[in-house]
């Protein structure tokens, strides 16, 4: 085994042009740099793909569940009695927070219920249409929104 400085040693008379050392043997401190800056580059470029792997992941699963709410609330808007919707203090009133979703499975999470075409005080428009809106706020802080919407006749 050849000692460490014999091997620098080598490697000098490989960069120089020494007529004395024609083939190069072993490796010089510049080609272990060389790969260890590759390495560090190969390696932060599979961290980083890793990282908005998991990013997008989060935040699939998030939609998933903001959208599995909303079809549950969804479905109970559904089958409540027509005239039980949009009035003033009833669990579904116009542009109002469903209160049983609130922080149910999302962080800051709330489900607003909304009828477009509806104006307060007159009758329920036919079709009244029916518009849920999800918002929660994400695991990086920002605030995230999705909404489901359905028509439905007297």
């Amino acid at each position: 085994m050849k000692s460490p400085a014999r091997i620098v040693s080598q490697c000098n008379g490989a960069l120089s042009n020494s007529p004395r050392r024609k083939a190069r043997t072993g490796l010089c401190l510049v080609d272990v740099m060389v790969a260890i800056v590759i390495l560090l580059i190969v390696t932060s470029a599979a961290f980083m793909s890793q990282l908005i792997s998991m990013r997008m992941v989060h935040q699939s699963r998030d939609v998933g569940v903001a959208i599995s709410d909303l079809e549950a609330a969804m479905d109970q808007v559904r089958t409540s009695p027509i005239g039980s919707l949009a009035v003033p203090g009833s669990t579904y009133e116009h542009d109002e927070n469903i209160a049983q979703y609130d922080d149910l499975h999302l962080r800051d999470q709330r489900i607003v219920v909304s009828y477009p075409e509806y104006v307060q005080g007159n009758e329920l428009p036919d079709p009244l249409r029916i518009v849920l809106t999800a918002r929660w706020t994400n695991n990086r802080g920002a605030q995230r929104t999705e909404s489901l919407q359905t028509a439905r006749v007297e």
